[in-house]
């Protein structure tokens, strides 16, 4: 039985898995309909969201014992500053890899875009009749508690396999891309 979309507006911009969503991107044709987006899991984030968080909390314990006769009180200020800015960016840079690394299943095609950094992407695409095999992976106690796991799409011939990695609820990521590819 096909899915039909919600009736009502849903909020995926945080969101690691949107079924239906009311989303489209710049060279999506005009029948073409996106049935999934697909982020990693947010758990998989977590570790450097709390080294984040712990290096943040590194000049308030240092200050009490940092010895005032070698740095005036502008030089501790542009340090701690230096600091803070530094780790902001970082945590920046992380969640925008995070956040734009996405999977985007249509009606006829699967799209990896893939984000390196600040200034370096890529995006695979494969028709889905171009797709021969799909499977999924979860290794470690996390991924089995959390449900997430790798999907590797195998594609035919010169076309770069795509992969969602950590994706949330992989097996029906897995199930909705057959279920295209039946159709």
């Amino acid at each position: 039985m096909p899915h039909t979309r919600p009736t009502h507006e849903h909020s995926y911009a945080l969101r690691s898995l949107v079924t239906y969503p009311r989303f489209s991107y710049a060279s999506q044709n005009k029948d073409e309909v996106v049935h999934l987006i697909v982020r990693a899991h947010p758990i998989t984030q977590i570790w450097w969201i709390i080294a984040v968080l712990l290096l943040a909390l590194v000049p308030p314990l240092i200050l009490p014992y940092a010895n005032t006769t070698l740095l005036v009180p502008n030089q501790i200020t542009f340090l701690v500053l230096s600091w803070y800015a530094v780790l902001f960016s970082n945590a920046i840079t992380r969640f925008f890899v995070w956040y734009f690394n996405l999977g985007i299943v249509t009606s006829t095609k699967v799209i990896d875009v893939d984000i390196h950094g600040i200034m370096s992407s890529e995006a695979s695409t494969a028709f889905l009749t171009q797709i021969e095999e799909i499977t999924e992976s979860s290794k470690g106690i996390g991924s089995a508690v959390f449900n997430y796991g790798d999907v590797l799409i195998q594609t035919a011939g010169e076309i770069p396999n795509i992969e969602f990695t950590n994706a949330p609820r992989p097996s029906l990521v897995v199930q909705l891309i057959n279920n295209l590819i039946k159709t």
